[in-house]
């Protein structure tokens, strides 16, 4: 039978093991946090080869992806997560119990996740520019609209078909019939942004012409760009290979490495083809 003394013994060690850990834990996802860049790669983002460009986050590609994801889910409301890790262990190492653990911890995990909605709703920033202060996954029951010098521009067929853009503050809009907006093109509106002022990030999603031209548009002015490609998508899990486009390190799976790709990594269209026609001959 161990004594009291080796009891408490094995009981500080357990305890003091844990603390470690959650304080580890913590400091490393705050630190994930505190350095996150969108131009990290991520679930939702291809960038660059880490061969030849490291992640930018101090804890590296998993901070890179940690960090997206929580930020992603909680916006800045995920800061409470490495707080609340490093409460529980030092509480854990002092041997106080928490009154009514159950109801705390549900209680907290409330708070967590009511936040991002709060946050939602004041004229906060971006995380670094990329992510609602309240995060994408968890819904608000508000529409958010952009500020803070975020420029929107929209294209449409026609006006029939821009009532959407009334959501959009300050929106600039442009249709191919003229009924309503710019008479063009909207990537002639975003041509007149960048001349106006080329520092800037452009954001895109739409048909792959479209994508293309902004492509071109940013690389004539060295714009950084993302762009949310679109594929047919047949398995989803990357194993039929329906959706890979070409990159300038080879072809890629939009549903696994995308399907936000940088602008920069895109081979165009043509001189994909015209190198498809060279390797065939």
């Amino acid at each position: 039978m161990p004594s009291q003394k080796q009891l408490k013994w094995s009981q500080l060690k357990v305890g003091l093991t844990v603390t470690v850990a959650s304080i580890t834990l913590a400091v490393l996802i705050a630190l994930a946090l505190l350095s996150y860049s969108p131009h990290d790669s991520s679930f939702n983002v291809a960038s660059q080869a880490p061969e030849s460009h490291p992640a930018r986050n101090w804890i590296g590609p998993a901070g890179a992806y940690g960090a997206d994801v929580l930020f992603q889910v909680f916006g800045y409301a995920a800061f409470l997560l490495p707080m609340g890790i490093c409460v529980l262990g030092l509480r854990w190492f002092r041997s106080h119990p928490l009154d009514s653990a159950i109801a705390t911890l549900v209680g907290y995990a409330m708070m967590v996740l009511s936040v991002p909605s709060l946050l939602a709703l004041w004229q906060l920033p971006d995380v670094r520019g990329a992510i609602p202060p309240g995060g994408v996954a968890i819904p608000s029951g508000a529409v958010t609209v952009p500020s803070g010098g975020v420029t929107v521009l929209l294209g449409f067929r026609d006006a029939a078909h821009a009532a959407g853009a009334a959501l959009l503050e300050g929106a600039r809009i442009a249709t191919d019939d003229g009924s309503v907006g710019h008479h063009g093109l909207v990537t002639e509106l975003l041509e007149d942004e960048l001349d106006r002022d080329a520092d800037r990030e452009v954001y895109a999603c739409g048909p792959p012409p479209m994508l293309e031209a902004t492509a071109r548009i940013c690389a004539e002015r060295a714009v950084p760009a993302q762009l949310a490609l679109e594929a047919g998508m047949a398995c989803g899990f990357g194993a039929c290979y329906g959706c890979v486009v070409a990159t300038r390190h080879g072809y890629v799976r939009l549903c696994i490495d995308g399907p936000v790709l940088d602008a920069a990594l895109l081979v165009p269209a043509a001189e994909d083809r015209s190198r498809l026609g060279a390797a065939r001959h």
